[in-house]
């Protein structure tokens, strides 16, 4: 799975950042997805469960994370 992270900037305009060199890939649960290099923004299912994808830019967290469920795993419903 491959996900793209958008920077959203002071004056309102947008830019695709999944390829920047400051933008960092983690998940918060790596028995079920970890994070691969290239390309950049995709992930490698490694297990069943329920998993977070963040992408980190010029050190600011991107909101919300993406929840990945990788069968039969489910994500609890917000």
């Amino acid at each position: 799975m491959q996900f793209h992270a958008v920077g959203t900037f002071n004056d309102g305009s947008t830019q695709d950042i999944t390829n920047s060199a400051s933008t960092t890939w983690t998940t918060n649960n790596t028995a079920v997805i970890s994070p691969n290099t290239s390309p950049a923004g995709s992930y490698f299912a490694a297990g069943p469960g329920c998993a977070a994808a963040d992408a980190t830019s010029g050190g600011i967290l991107g909101s919300p994370a993406a929840e990945v469920a990788v069968p039969p795993g489910t994500c609890p419903t917000p």
